[in-house]
């Protein structure tokens, strides 16, 4: 009596640790995701290595001259995509 005792008891005792264990696998599935991603440059590569894109922050030029005589470049975006031959297609 004593041996179906201890046997029902380590059944009870297995599946009590069974559901803990699967309630706590499925909660663990749901990572969180950042909202935002700050970078100054982000570049997109391909399985050989290459960059086939860029999206970068290109800083303020003060000093630059413009062909219609003024001076000064504001900070700006540059975002450039790159064929398989390293040039841009446009």
């Amino acid at each position: 009596m004593k041996t179906q005792r201890f046997a029902i008891g380590l059944v009870v005792l297995n599946l009590f640790i069974l559901t803990c264990t699967l309630f706590r696998a499925q909660s663990a599935a749901k990572p969180e995701v950042a909202p935002v991603l700050r970078c100054r440059e982000l570049y997109l590569v391909d399985d050989a290595g290459r960059v086939r894109a860029e999206l970068k922050v290109t800083p303020a030029q003060p000093k630059l001259k413009m062909p219609d005589g003024t001076t000064g470049f504001p900070e700006s975006v540059l975002f450039r995509l790159i064929s398989s031959t390293g040039s841009p297609p446009v």
